[in-house]
């Protein structure tokens, strides 16, 4: 669920730096991931912009930090 999944990454961030998070991390932590994964699912060596675009544009329910992601 969508609570559960920023409990855990508040409980794993509070764990790793010693206090809670800033307001924009588990964006930003979710945006990290998801550039990770269209780059690691590209077809050529070299990821385009336009590539990592449409890789991106078929994110559907993707369970973050910040609870389930679509782009569209």
């Amino acid at each position: 669920s969508e609570v559960s999944s920023t409990n855990d990454f508040a409980a794993a961030y509070q764990k790793r730096f010693g206090h809670g998070f800033v307001l924009k991390a588990p964006n930003a932590y979710d945006i990290f991931r998801l550039l990770v994964h269209a780059y690691e699912n590209r077809k050529e060596r070299k990821a385009t912009a336009s590539e990592l675009k449409e890789l991106l544009i078929k994110v559907h329910d993707y369970s973050g930090a910040v609870g389930l992601v679509t782009i569209d």
